[in-house]
């Protein structure tokens, strides 16, 4: 498939985040910045969560007006800390929490 071909927006949602116990908010977090990197717009099935859509929207749009500041690998490295300091003070990792974390660095 050449690369004009390619779709430009990737549909995706809370995928293994039910009976599998995966962690909703960290998970599309990953799959934002995969996004951002492979120069895709994202289009994020929260399945009713309105408040999880906005954030994400938010943070997306965030992560794209970075400039050359905000590399993928850099919001990755923010997002390897920040998730690590959350399992350190036994706090719960919400995309608000991140957005906060990362507008006072």
């Amino acid at each position: 498939m050449a690369n004009s071909e390619m779709p430009r927006t990737i549909v995706t949602g809370n995928w293994g985040c039910g009976v599998f116990g995966g962690h909703v908010h960290l998970k599309a977090v990953i799959q934002i910045l995969a996004c951002v990197a492979a120069h895709k717009n994202i289009l994020y099935c929260c399945y009713g969560e309105r408040a999880l859509f906005s954030q994400l929207n938010d943070l997306e749009q965030f992560f794209r007006s970075g400039g050359k500041d905000l590399t993928v690998s850099i919001m990755y490295s923010k997002l390897i800390k920040f998730a690590s300091q959350c399992v350190k003070i036994s706090t719960s990792f919400t995309v608000e929490s991140f957005m906060k974390f990362l507008k006072k660095k």
